[in-house]
């Protein structure tokens, strides 16, 4: 009776050390939430899409590596429109706010057609105090979500005058002339 004890006791005191070794050596493992989709469209289309959508007019692309679907902008301070929606939210004070894009564009297939999935990665910094540094901050997941809707409405626009202008061409090719 007393080894049957003595064999429960051991194996529940080695489970318990286990289990709390366990918990406390895990790391901690960030999900990746950047935002992504897919449009049924071809690389080029999706490609200049991204990058109009991206630059916005102004030249803050840093890197567009059309081989490896990466498009990179340079630091764009947001300070002014972040301090005022930090009106309306308890947010903490800050100098500055700044952030920059990361555009990964990836060719495939879906349901046997040509797809391009897109994903944009927004790293934001804050600066607090005039001697604090940048201090990364997690991003609301807007801003991405509002790229990928323009580079959906800029894909769908670069579609349709396309096939506006094969229309056109059947037409006149179709023409005969007496």
């Amino acid at each position: 009776m007393f080894l049957l004890y003595r064999k429960n006791s051991s194996l529940l005191l080695v489970a318990a050390l286990f289990l709390c070794t366990a918990c406390s050596n895990l790391p901690f493992v960030k999900q990746n939430k950047a935002a992504s989709r897919i449009f049924l469209s071809d690389f080029a289309t999706a490609w200049t899409a991204a990058l109009e959508a991206a630059s916005a007019g102004r030249d803050i692309v840093r890197i567009q590596n059309r081989e490896t679907g990466t498009i990179e902008t340079n630091w764009i301070d947001n300070s002014i429109s972040r301090q005022f929606l930090d009106v309306f939210s308890d947010e903490d004070f800050f100098l500055r706010m700044r952030y920059k894009l990361q555009i990964h564009v990836r060719e495939g297939k879906k349901n046997e057609q040509t797809a391009v999935l897109i994903r944009v990665i927004k790293y934001q910094q804050k600066e607090s105090t005039f001697l604090g540094g940048w201090q990364d901050i997690e991003t609301d997941g807007i801003e991405e979500s509002v790229y990928l809707y323009r580079i959906g409405r800029l894909i769908a626009i670069q579609q349709y005058t396309e096939e506006q202008e094969q229309n056109r061409n059947k037409i006149e090719d179709g023409d005969t002339f007496f």
